[in-house]
């Protein structure tokens, strides 16, 4: 039987699996604002949880059809694997990703999206673009 203790032990060490966790991973909810995003995410990308969750997904991403395409087709219930993106770091650079993510839902309501994002080079990039078109 699970006593408070144990539910708040599981709790800790799940808040820790994902805020440790060695990819990233960040919550959207429906209106584009990033609610979580993992140390690892943080450090990928240069920026501290102050300038990064708070603020809308799309100050992040290099092409905005991109984001609105895969705000889109998560806001319809799909499930999206190897999604191509660019996401601009804290330094100006660009970093080259693949996305996994789905989204959690209440009640049929939009909560947040479950988003899994790996770094890959300008060449997987570019051949996952071409061979998945995101579509």
């Amino acid at each position: 039987m699970l006593t408070e203790f144990n539910l708040l032990e599981e709790a800790e060490e799940l808040w820790s699996f994902l805020d440790q966790a060695a990819v990233c991973i960040h919550l959207v909810g429906a209106d584009g604002t990033i609610h979580f995003a993992n140390l690892k995410e943080l450090d990928t990308l240069g920026y501290s949880a102050a300038e990064y969750i708070g603020h809308n997904i799309t100050e992040f991403h290099v092409d905005q059809e991109v984001i609105q395409d895969l705000l889109t087709r998560l806001t319809n219930g799909e499930t999206l694997l190897s999604y191509v993106a660019r996401l601009r770091k804290k330094d100006n650079s660009i970093l080259y990703v693949s996305i996994n993510s789905n989204v959690y839902k209440k009640e049929n309501n939009f909560i947040h999206t479950r988003c899994f994002t790996t770094e890959i080079n300008e060449l997987a990039w570019q051949c996952l673009k071409n061979t998945i078109g995101n579509g």
